[in-house]
């Protein structure tokens, strides 16, 4: 008879990881402080995470990071300083993990320029590593792979060895045989805020969808 899938302690926390300590070189300005509805984008993410299913939020700052910290006042989330950030996404990765509580089980990493995060993905995320003990568990919009991606606890210490300008693709790659994916609702998964068009178009979309609401 087969064996049921393993299933994790419920005990063990799942924090998300906001990484918001980029120079934004592309941009020319911090886009994580750019307004949007009425509060800066990184606020966003960070109450989009603390909406979902994980236990807590770290946010990884760095480039003007008292700003970042000023936009997020008053949530309930884990500022951690990264102050090599210039080095590359990694360092604010490593620092991130190096955060992390000692028993936690796993993390959901997230960018501080996607306000269009869904939390039910980040959810659903959690809820497919609870009940299968993936590795690796990646959100997939159509048949593209995104953000968000869950890492577990035996991804750490490769995530920690992570270099350069790059998150954890490589750390996907070494673990791809054992990682699961989870469909989205939506077909194309949150864009990154990476230049002043993206900003505009991303302006553009939530009036209309306040538009819409209303």
């Amino acid at each position: 008879m087969a064996r049921s899938p393993p299933r994790l302690a419920s005990a063990s926390p799942i924090p998300a990881l906001v990484l918001a300590a980029g120079g934004s070189r592309r941009l020319g300005q911090p886009k994580q402080l750019l307004p949007l509805a009425g509060k800066a984008i990184i606020r966003h993410v960070a109450q989009r995470a603390l909406i979902s299913t994980c236990d807590s939020v770290i946010v990884v700052v760095g480039y003007e990071a008292d700003a970042v910290t000023a936009a997020l006042a008053g949530l309930p989330v884990h500022v951690v300083l990264n102050p090599i950030y210039a080095e590359g996404m990694s360092t604010s990765l490593r620092a991130g993990v190096a955060a992390l509580p000692n028993h936690a089980d796993s993390v959901v990493v997230l960018l501080g320029d996607q306000p269009d995060i869904d939390p039910t993905m980040i959810s659903a995320l959690i809820a497919a590593r609870r009940e299968t003990a993936a590795p690796v568990v990646m959100a997939t919009y159509g048949d593209q792979p995104s953000n968000p991606v869950l890492f577990g606890r035996e991804t750490f210490a490769d995530l920690m060895t992570v270099t350069g300008d790059q998150g954890g693709r490589a750390v996907v790659r070494a673990y791809r045989d054992r990682l699961i994916t989870v469909p989205a609702a939506a077909s194309t998964p949150p864009e990154d805020i990476d230049t002043e068009a993206a900003y505009r178009a991303l302006l553009t979309r939530w009036a209309k969808r306040t538009t819409d609401d209303g």
